[in-house]
């Protein structure tokens, strides 16, 4: 291992990366940090690593990618002998579908739990039933944190 990656102060970068909380975020946190050519480089990397996770031969990965095999051989030796970030990457980043099914599992599961504010008092039933229908309207129902409205 280089001795860069022992340094401390290199973990400000990666500290940094955690503290991003949506997409949009880390799009704009990279484009601030990366020049667009580094940027396309690494986006580059990343579908070759999930083409090659897939089982495509190096040739069907250029003519999809455009990548050179130098790129594609450099990022097949990183999913073979690397440090598993790509292991741990890659099925969080392909399964989105999977999380989508279970924030849809999820959406009885918060209709209820929103059942007892609404007894107690906490929640107008307007809003709540408004909150479910904009988290299934946008398959987020177990990503949005409810906001509850006191009553008058």
């Amino acid at each position: 291992m280089s001795k860069f990656y022992d340094k401390p102060s290199s973990d400000l970068l990666y500290q940094a990366l955690l503290q991003v909380h949506t997409l949009e975020e880390c799009r704009q946190f990279l484009q601030d940090l990366c020049t667009v050519s580094e940027l396309k480089a690494m986006e580059q990397r990343m579908e070759v690593a999930m083409l090659l996770d897939q089982g495509l031969i190096y040739s069907e990965i250029l003519e999809r990618t455009g990548a050179s095999s130098a790129t594609i051989s450099r990022v097949n030796r990183s999913l073979q002998y690397g440090a598993d970030g790509y292991q741990t990457v890659l099925p969080r980043v392909k399964e989105p579908e999977k999380l989508l099914r279970r924030c849809r599992q999820l959406i009885p599961v918060v209709l209820v739990l929103l059942v007892v504010p609404i007894q107690m008092g906490r929640i107008t039933v307007s809003g709540a039933l408004m909150m479910a229908l904009r988290s299934r309207e946008k398959n987020t129902a177990c990503l949005e944190r409810p906001r509850l409205t006191t009553m008058p």
